[in-house]
């Protein structure tokens, strides 16, 4: 690990920042999808705030069945399907 990162939510979430930028970053994997996000703050402790807060929530969708990431159509698609079955 960089000695630029924190490890925070027991480990759940890597805060990081990238070369040339003085915000953190935000890396997690939340059901076998890797997550990454700016925190949007150059402070650490407000950082890990926002991470913590961010990653609880992407938490809360994945345990009710909302997809968490939408990088593809399909999955768009898929959760449409899937709720109009559940309306039929």
């Amino acid at each position: 690990m960089r000695e630029d990162s924190v490890l925070i939510m027991d480990g759940a979430v890597k805060l990081y920042r990238r070369e040339r930028n003085r915000k953190w970053q935000a890396a997690s994997e939340i059901a076998g999808q890797f997550i990454r996000i700016s925190a949007g703050k150059s402070d650490l402790d407000e950082a890990k705030q926002a991470a913590s807060d961010s990653y609880l929530e992407y938490k809360f969708c994945q345990k009710n069945g909302v997809l968490v990431v939408f990088k593809r159509l399909s999955d768009v698609v898929k959760l449409f399907i899937a709720e109009m079955i559940k309306q039929l």
